[in-house]
């Protein structure tokens, strides 16, 4: 006779979803924020690729006003690739927006948009 009883969780999914759930560690905070660095750095550029990176970033700080098509990662070199993950992974389990991690905060990330005349939309 079936009963409304849920499912239990079974011990590996549980175990999966503790260390999802868990604070970063200082040390991977340290390596993300440096990714960030890297990558801001990097998307004050001048070519493709950069300017790929810049809307990768302007889309974590404001996902309404800049789109980023995650197929454009396959333009970039696997260093920019491994970067962005690890920005990626920062902000989603961090649950911080990057302006907070770059030095000037908004205003660099507004000056970036400007800089690559990405106004209303982030399309390449």
């Amino acid at each position: 006779m079936p009963t409304d009883h849920p499912r239990l969780i079974d011990a590996e999914l549980l175990a999966q979803l503790r260390e999802a759930m868990k604070p970063m560690s200082p040390e991977e905070v340290a390596r993300g924020k440096a990714a960030l660095q890297r990558l801001f750095e990097f998307a004050q550029g001048f070519s493709g690729q950069p300017q790929k990176v810049a809307c990768f970033l302007l889309s974590l700080y404001d996902s309404s006003r800049f789109t980023f098509d995650m197929t454009d990662l396959r333009a970039l070199d696997k260093p920019v690739i491994q970067d962005c993950i690890a920005v990626l992974y920062m902000n989603s389990v961090r649950h911080n927006n990057v302006e907070k991690d770059i030095d000037g905060g908004e205003e660099a990330l507004e000056l970036l948009a400007a800089r690559w005349n990405l106004g209303v939309q982030c399309e390449l």
